[in-house]
């Protein structure tokens, strides 16, 4: 007899009752958005021998389960024209521009986060050989990468600084009150006797 165990790349201990299990038809992941983290990329060819751009990423967070935290899936891209808007959705995601002879360096992609969409695919598997019928098999495959908000990652497009508010206006003093009408008095007419002075009666000659 004798023990059986798996050792990461540090010789630590993996913790077989953590892993999520695979039965190698596929890598299934919980569908919904993830964070994810380029860790490798190569440039390999496909089996219909076309160029593309091989990636391994890692799952650093998912917005609807946590449970895949840690692992890993494959991405594909295709080197070909027809796919090209496709790899450069992927390069503004991550914030990759392109250099002056309009391509770049595989190794930028290494450490570079986004964010995608987890979907279901379903392909075929061979064809049951009773009936006659194909055998379908489902993976897991992103969409919709994004980058993520905040992101400070070198050629991502810095945030516009905010507009300073404008000065607030001086308190207005208003306008001042007017000033008071006075009355102007009823003109006296006829004479105004002095001190000691009789006032002759209406009509009296003098």
């Amino acid at each position: 007899m004798a023990r059986v165990q798996v050792f990461d790349e540090n010789n630590v201990v993996v913790d077989l009752n953590s892993v999520q299990p695979w039965d190698g038809e596929g890598f299934a992941i919980t569908p919904g958005d993830y964070t994810f983290e380029v860790k490798t990329v190569l440039q390999t060819v496909s089996k219909q021998n076309k160029p593309q751009l091989e990636m391994e990423l890692g799952v650093i967070a998912g917005e609807v389960t946590e449970a895949h935290n840690g692992a890993t899936m494959r991405h594909w891209i295709s080197l070909s024209p027809k796919a090209a808007p496709r790899l450069r959705a992927f390069m503004d995601a991550i914030g990759i521009t392109a250099d002056a002879e309009g391509g770049f360096d595989d190794q930028d992609f290494v450490g570079r986060q986004f964010i995608a969409e987890v979907y279901e695919d379903q392909y075929q598997k061979g064809v049951n050989l009773e009936t006659g019928e194909p055998i379908m098999k489902t993976t897991s495959k992103i969409r919709k990468e994004r980058m993520l908000e905040g992101s400070q990652q070198a050629g991502a497009p810095q945030p516009t600084p905010a507009a300073k508010a404008a000065p607030s206006p001086r308190p207005s003093l208003g306008t001042p009150p007017a000033r008071p009408t006075v009355p102007m008095l009823p003109r006296v007419t006829g004479v105004i006797p002095r001190p000691g002075q009789r006032v002759p009666l209406p009509g009296a000659k003098r």
